[in-house]
């Protein structure tokens, strides 16, 4: 197999781009209930926290061939005990091509 790089990969099959407008849709991604999404009473924490999480079951579910290697995508979660809290911190990478911060392209198969 081979990297893909569509939207889709990531943000789920119903991803659609219709400009200037982006849609992810919540039927892709159950971390986040329609109240959390909700343009007026939602709760962008929870939004971001939501897609994040679904985002990295989909990448972590990919084979390695099928991952780009100038990207990358990691999630550790800490705990403390005491207070019986997690932290979890979602990492991406991209290795640019120059210092203008374009993606560098993946190498050649």
């Amino acid at each position: 197999m081979s990297f893909t790089d569509t939207p889709s990969v990531l943000f789920g099959a119903n991803y659609a781009f219709s400009a200037p407008n982006i849609s992810i849709s919540n039927v892709d991604n159950p971390s986040v209930s329609n109240a959390e999404a909700h343009a007026t009473t939602g709760d962008l924490r929870k939004i971001a926290y939501g897609l994040l999480n679904d985002m990295y079951g989909r990448w972590n579910a990919l084979d390695s061939a099928n991952k780009p290697v100038r990207m990358t995508f990691t999630r550790t979660t800490a705990t403390n005990d005491t207070a019986q809290t997690a932290t979890v911190t979602f990492t991406l990478r991209f290795t640019t091509g120059d210092l203008a911060g374009e993606v560098a392209d993946e190498p050649a198969a």
